[in-house]
């Protein structure tokens, strides 16, 4: 028994189908690359200005810190939480032996154990060294607090300031670019699609069925 001849329609419509499937995995994967590297961007941003800012904040709080005076730390890094929009969410100022002298936890952001993130990490922070890493949805900042020497090297280490600045305002910025990216890709992809379909039906489609109905007539005997 003879195979059933595909008629030209058919593999066209096929070549369309596939055309179309791969203009859909195109833009669906510059999309994802897009979004992440646009994360990627904005949380390195943010990364350096949280380092940026604890550093400043350590040296500012430096003499009330020094002089064990809670009252004058907070009113330093309240110059920071008082700003609408800050993204400090905890901090904790302590001395060498883990004793808070000023403490921070925003009411809206979440809460983070800034003594359990930095224990790892302690010798460095002893040693005067400013240690920073993204948590899972903040800048964990770490910056020693030392008083000065005339030799930078013989600097004392008197304590540490810890922040942790939240990702939430950068994940909503990258969300909400996310759903209007979406929105004008999808109006690009179906305005293409229509063009492709259009120009692939004229110029491949049609001309297919033409050759296909004109075999059939030569076979027919037509």
């Amino acid at each position: 028994m003879a195979e059933p001849k595909k008629s030209g329609a058919s593999v066209g419509r096929k070549v369309i189908l596939v055309i179309v499937a791969l203009l859909v995995v195109g833009f669906g994967a510059m999309m994802t690359i897009q979004t992440v590297s646009q994360r990627n961007a904005m949380i390195e941003i943010m990364y350096n200005e949280s380092v940026e800012k604890t550093e400043m904040l350590s040296t500012a709080v430096q003499p009330g810190f020094i002089a064990m005076d809670g009252a004058s730390v907070e009113k330093e890094f309240r110059k920071i939480t008082d700003k609408e929009g800050s993204q400090l969410a905890s901090l904790i100022a302590a001395n060498p032996g883990g004793d808070a002298i000023g403490t921070y936890q925003s009411e809206t952001l979440r809460q983070h154990d800034l003594p359990a993130l930095v224990e790892p990490y302690l010798e460095q922070i002893e040693n005067k060294e400013v240690v920073s890493f993204i948590s899972e949805d903040a800048v964990i900042v770490a910056a020693p607090i030392t008083k000065y020497s005339k030799r930078r090297d013989e600097d004392q280490y008197r304590g540490m300031l810890v922040t942790a600045w939240s990702l939430d305002r950068v994940n909503a910025e990258v969300k909400q670019a996310v759903i209007i990216q979406v929105a004008l890709a999808a109006a690009i992809l179906v305005v293409l699609l229509g063009a492709t379909w259009i120009v692939l039906r004229n110029q491949i489609l049609t001309p297919m069925v033409k050759i296909n109905g004109a075999m059939r007539s030569l076979v027919d005997g037509d």
